[in-house]
């Protein structure tokens, strides 16, 4: 997941790139990302994206990525 700061049109990697499975309160850069179908940005900066069968928000203070919905099968979520 990629962030573009309007002002200097910089981009930077915010989520995914890594090469380990996701667990709870891990980096968010640490971590592979399953296919996203859609992401959301709360009033407080945090992200949640949406992957096959589960969704997962990235703390905005901490940019550590926890699982806060769905199984990871899709149907079972």
């Amino acid at each position: 997941v990629l962030r573009l700061d309007r002002r200097t049109g910089q981009l930077s990697t915010i989520a995914g790139g890594g090469n380990v499975e996701p667990k709870d309160n891990m980096p968010a850069l640490n971590v592979f990302l399953l296919p996203i179908n859609g992401i959301c940005l709360s009033p407080k900066g945090d992200l949640a994206i949406a992957e096959v069968g589960i969704i997962q928000k990235v703390d905005a203070q901490t940019t550590l990525i926890k699982r806060i919905a769905g199984t990871g099968l899709v149907g079972f979520s």
